[in-house]
């Protein structure tokens, strides 16, 4: 006999149904770019009517800005559990850096950099980004900063741990074109950083 199917509440097909919203925002930027990333494009691919679609984000920019603000938080939470697995032996600074490359590097970041450059002509995209784009980077930079500097930090070297931040950043999107003109860089940035320390 099978069991009663337990009714879920509104609330939980309310969040269920914007589970559902971001995940085909964030598929749609990746498959199709930002320009074809239409309201009607992510309804459709989530299997959402558009009144609903509008209920929860009344504006592309909101639902495109929650979507990535999503994925940040993942991006947060995958560099933090691999911290943790590091051994403490380890060159904190080669470590750290390669994880944060790692971040870089996937496969979620090229759409993120398309609505970086989409941003500087849309105002509404712009506001909504900014924030999310700061907070995250404020994580990523307060992360790295605890493992290599264990709870002590120094303005110098977290000035030039922004630095590597910014040559990372541009790494990701020179990678676009050249895939394999990263390792020399890469090299530089911990040399960097080692000297900061010294």
């Amino acid at each position: 006999m099978q069991p009663p199917s337990v009714r879920r509440t509104q609330q939980q097909r309310s969040e269920a149904t914007r589970a559902k919203l971001l995940d085909a925002t964030l598929g749609c930027l990746s498959e199709l770019g930002y320009a074809a990333t239409t309201t009607m494009a992510v309804g459709e691919r989530a299997g959402v009517s558009r009144g609903a679609l509008l209920h929860h984000f009344p504006t592309r920019a909101t639902l495109i800005t929650a979507a990535i603000e999503n994925l940040f938080k993942q991006l947060d939470e995958r560099f933090q559990k691999s911290f943790a697995r590091i051994s403490q032996d380890s060159d904190r600074i080669d470590s750290a850096i390669n994880l944060l490359w790692k971040v870089y590097a996937s496969p979620e970041v090229p759409p993120l950099l398309e609505l970086f450059v989409a941003a500087r002509t849309d105002a509404g995209l712009r506001s909504g980004l900014e924030p999310v784009a700061i907070e995250h980077r404020k994580q990523l930079m307060h992360v790295a900063g605890e493992y290599i500097l264990g709870g002590q930090p120094s303005p110098a070297f977290e000035a030039s741990l922004s630095l590597c931040f910014d040559a990372i950043q541009g790494m990701a999107m020179r990678r676009i074109i050249q895939p394999r003109a990263v390792n020399e860089t890469l090299g530089q940035i911990k040399q960097l950083l080692h000297e900061t320390l010294d």
